[in-house]
C-alpha cells in the first residue's frame, strides 16, 4: 500500500530526493548515543516484538538465537561457543617470525558530482 501511495517521500514516483532525511534519529537515539549504558553485553537478538535480549557471552546469546529467531527448535549443529581454542606454544625448535607492516601509502578518492534535481 505505502509504495502504491504518492507522498513526497515515495521515491517511486518522485524524481530526486524527499523533502527531508527519510531516517532522522529521535531525540532519544541522540541522548542514547552520547549517554550510553555500561554494561558486559557483547550480543543482542531481537526477540520479534520489538524487544532485545541482550547476552554477555557467545554460548546465552546462542541460546537466544534458538529462542528467539528459532522458535526455540535447535539447530542441526550447534552454535560455536566461546570456548577459546588451544594454541601451540613456541618450543625451541620454532620461532616465531615477524610480521611485516603495511606501508601503503593513502590514495587519493576522486570526489563525485553534486546531484541536482530539477525543480517541481
Amino acid at each position: 500500500k505505502d509504495l502504491r501511495t504518492r507522498t513526497p517521500y515515495n521515491t517511486y514516483f518522485i524524481k530526486g530526493l524527499p523533502p527531508t532525511p527519510i531516517a532522522m534519529p529521535s531525540g532519544a537515539a541522540l541522548h542514547a548515543v552520547l549517554n550510553p549504558v555500561e554494561t558486559k553485553a557483547l550480543y543482542f537478538v531481537a526477540r520479534g516484538d520489538g524487544g532485545h535480549v541482550f547476552s554477555d557471552n557467545l554460548l546465552e546469546h546462542n541460546q537466544a538465537v534458538e529462542k528467539y529467531q528459532l522458535g526455540g527448535v535447535p539447530l542441526k549443529k550447534p552454535l560455536p561457543t566461546a570456548t577459546p581454542t588451544p594454541t601451540a606454544k613456541p618450543t625451541a625448535k620454532t620461532t616465531a617470525k615477524p610480521v611485516p607492516t603495511p606501508t601503503a601509502k593513502p590514495t587519493a578518492v576522486p570526489r563525485a558530482k553534486p546531484v541536482t534535481s530539477p525543480a517541481p
